[in-house]
């Protein structure tokens, strides 16, 4: 005989983050969808969200771009608040590596908080998508 589980319909649960501020994201339940959601967190280190449904996670600059601009920034002799970003907001590079160790084949990510430099306002930041992973 089979039991029929009953589940509520919405549930929500925090997520400690890393942040130069009292930070925390959220794991979300909508009937039998999940999503997770991070932003300002200077890493992930012992979160976890197999096979998940969505995921809105901080991408808010590429490593190798923000190192650039940090080293011209110094050679300008100018100050480079782009050193705080590093320590305290998750790089692309991060967040790809947290989607590629959880996502399942129907999941779907939404990159969150991206920085963007005044100049680059036509482009976008991050036109790569991870894998072939669809992105919303």
């Amino acid at each position: 005989m089979s039991r029929r589980l009953k589940l509520p319909k919405q549930a929500m649960s925090p997520v400690p983050l890393v942040h130069d501020v009292p930070n925390q994201g959220y794991k979300l339940r909508i009937g039998w969808e999940r999503c997770i959601y991070c932003t300002d967190t200077a890493n992930l280190h012992g979160v976890s969200a197999p096979n998940y449904d969505l995921y809105l996670i901080e991408a808010n600059y590429d490593e190798a771009e923000i190192a650039q601009r940090i080293a011209d920034r110094k050679a300008a002799g100018e100050y480079a608040y782009e050193r705080r970003v590093t320590r305290s907001h998750l790089s692309v590079q991060q967040c790809d590596d947290f989607i590629y160790s959880n996502i399942g084949a129907r999941g779907q990510y939404v990159y969150m908080h991206q920085h963007e430099e005044k100049e680059e306002n036509e482009r976008e930041i991050h036109e790569r998508t991870p894998c072939g992973l669809k992105r919303t």
